[in-house]
């Protein structure tokens, strides 16, 4: 929400440029707006990750220049400094986006996890073996709770797939209105 929010702010503050800037500037915004609309099968692998990161650079590599072009004969002011920061902002906006996307959680973690279940399920069967009887019920619910928390910390390594992922819906809903904008 708040990468699209960042793009769509920069494009409707674009509006106030004079053409041709605005108009090129407002086009660098949706074909960026369009590279990050991100599917699952764009990052099932290292290499599709890496052509999807690929355009999405080069897209991100035309929005400086495009505001540089708009701005260049002009006196900055407020005006101005507001469009540099928009822009600044869907920039700094992927960044946060692609470091919650593309991190990937230590391998350690996933060791962690499995060393503390399986200590909890040694220490859980040590006092049922001294209490002298075990229930079964209690034993198998406390397996499931610990199976679903691993479950759910492990989700958040994958973002873009698994229970917990990122929308896309924001993004999609930015682009369709700079379209309609742009009349695409």
């Amino acid at each position: 929400m708040e990468e699209a929010n960042a793009i769509g702010t920069a494009f409707l503050k674009a509006d106030f440029l004079a053409e041709p800037s605005r108009g090129a500037l407002r086009e660098s915004l949706l074909d960026y707006a369009r590279t990050r609309i991100v599917t699952e099968e764009q990052v099932k692998d290292s290499k599709s990750r890496k052509v999807l990161l690929n355009r999405m650079t080069e897209a991100q590599s035309r929005l400086w220049p495009a505001l540089g072009q708009a701005l260049r004969d002009k006196t900055l002011g407020s005006y101005e400094a507001s469009m540099m920061q928009a822009v600044t902002e869907v920039l700094d906006a992927q960044t946060r986006r692609n470091t919650a996307a593309f991190d990937r959680m230590p391998p350690v973690v996933t060791l962690l996890l499995l060393t503390i279940a399986a200590l909890s399920l040694s220490v859980a069967g040590h006092n049922a073996g001294l209490k002298g009887s075990m229930s079964r019920l209690r034993m198998a619910e406390f397996v499931l709770m610990l199976a679903f928390l691993m479950l759910v910390i492990l989700d958040f390594d994958r973002p873009q797939s698994g229970f917990i992922q990122l929308s896309n819906a924001p993004l999609i809903s930015a682009v369709e209105d700079m379209e309609k904008a742009l009349n695409h």
